[in-house]
């Protein structure tokens, strides 16, 4: 178990500094690498050992994007509990993590990016980022959660 949170913690840092090299380079956060490998990694392991490792990583993330450490809990914590809970009363709960990501991505691009940053709302860029990070969540789980992380049920 320490092997499979301590690589998945690395996996997460990694995806940590491809996260903000994006940022950087593009001047504005495209992708949410590492928003999906943390939902994943809830909906599949609730190891606290690694969930609270990668929450402090996104609390970093959004102090390099917004100057706020944290605020990214605000949603993300909720949306953690709601995973948690949907996950043991829900039949097919193999969407849950997907489900998860896209009203985590909507309320950060759409209510916490203009109330931090005041900018305007991109709705085309919006569902442009929500495709591409669905896309990348759906690599991760096809090809990185068998090899690091094993299901639990």
């Amino acid at each position: 178990m320490i092997v499979t949170c301590i690589t998945g913690f690395f996996l997460g840092f990694f995806l940590f500094i491809c996260d903000t090299t994006i940022a950087h380079i593009y001047a504005y956060p495209y992708s949410a690498m590492l928003s999906c490998w943390y939902m994943l990694c809830v909906f599949f392991r609730r190891s606290p050992y690694l969930i609270i490792p990668l929450l402090i990583l996104i609390g970093c993330e959004s102090f390099l994007y917004y100057e706020r450490f944290g605020v990214t809990w605000i949603y993300l914590i909720p949306i953690t509990l709601l995973i948690l809970h949907l996950k043991q009363t829900v039949n097919y709960a193999q969407l849950i993590p997907y489900g998860a990501l896209i009203c985590s991505l909507t309320l950060r691009e759409l209510v916490l990016g203009p109330w931090l940053t005041h900018s305007p709302v991109l709705g085309r860029y919006t569902g442009y980022m929500i495709c591409g990070n669905v896309i990348v969540m759906v690599l991760m789980h096809r090809f990185i959660i068998p090899l690091t992380v094993p299901r639990t049920r």
